[in-house]
Formats: structure tokens, sequence, C-alpha cells
């Protein structure tokens, strides 16, 4: 079900980017006509994702930030998330 408030939106979103990679798959799904044919992509967009989400807990920000910088993968952040691989 497509949410009908932007609160309840961003509720959505924060659960899938908090959720697994199908969890994440399933909240996508429903705002596009599908998936990339790359699990690599879904999971890199996910990542990104995480980093760029603000409301998201830092904890899990870093987790992503991390996944990405270990792979040679741009952070959507913008510099509010420490990476503790590049100190």
């Amino acid at each position: 079900m497509i949410p009908k408030t932007t609160e309840q939106y961003v509720a959505e979103r924060n659960r899938a980017l908090m959720g697994t990679l199908a969890d994440f798959g399933l909240w996508v799904s429903l705002y596009t006509k599908g998936l990339p044919s790359s699990k690599l992509a879904v999971e890199i967009s996910y990542h990104q994702l995480r980093t760029a989400c603000v409301d998201l807990p830092m904890d899990a920000r870093i987790q992503s930030k991390l996944w990405l910088v270990s792979r040679k993968y741009k952070s959507w952040d913008d510099g509010d998330v420490p990476c503790p691989m590049l100190q």
C-alpha cells in the first residue's frame, strides 16, 4: 500500500532501510517498475540511501558507509557520517 502522507512515506522508507535487502526491494517496488537486475546495484543503492537518510540511527549510517567505502563506492552522506577507515 502506498502511504497517503509524507509522514507515512518517511516511516515506510525508514522501516525498509533498517530492514533487509528484501524489505528494501519490496519498498522500492511500490514506487518503480522494478528493481535492477543486478543484486549488487540494489545493495549499493540500499547502502547509499542509508548513508543519506538523516532520520536513521548513526550506527546504521556508519555501517553502510563502511560497506560502501570498503568496496570503493560513493557514500551519499554530506560529510556528517564518520568513517573509521578514513581516520
